[in-house]
């Protein structure tokens, strides 16, 4: 049974994975590129979360993995979700100050 539900969730982690790369990327370089926003804090802030989202990522395809070099963190699996949960509302957070940071910047930009 794991192995079926691991087979169908696997392709749905790769493609949120792609699509969260993507997307993510298109909206950095929108507001990064051409300086739309003032380096400090946003780009330490992005930094961190950036970090953050690669740990999940990290975790969620180990956490699919069929081989045998994950299989401590599939062992584990309880600790490693939790460290997953806390991760994505880390990821969150962050979030919601970087959109503050923006907000703020284009108020006083005015």
């Amino acid at each position: 049974l794991r192995e079926a539900v691991r087979a169908r969730w696997a392709k749905f982690v790769h493609a949120s994975i792609a699509l969260l790369l993507i997307t993510g990327s298109i909206n950095f370089a929108i507001l990064a590129i051409p300086p739309k926003i003032k380096p400090l804090p946003y780009h330490p802030i992005f930094g961190v979360k950036l970090l953050a989202a690669f740990a999940v990522f990290f975790i969620a395809s180990a956490l699919m993995s069929r081989g045998p070099g994950f299989a401590g963190i599939r062992a584990k699996r309880a600790k490693w979700l939790g460290i997953l949960l806390a991760l994505g509302g880390i990821i969150v957070l962050l979030s919601g100050i970087l959109n503050q940071v923006r907000t703020t910047q284009a108020v006083f930009r005015g």
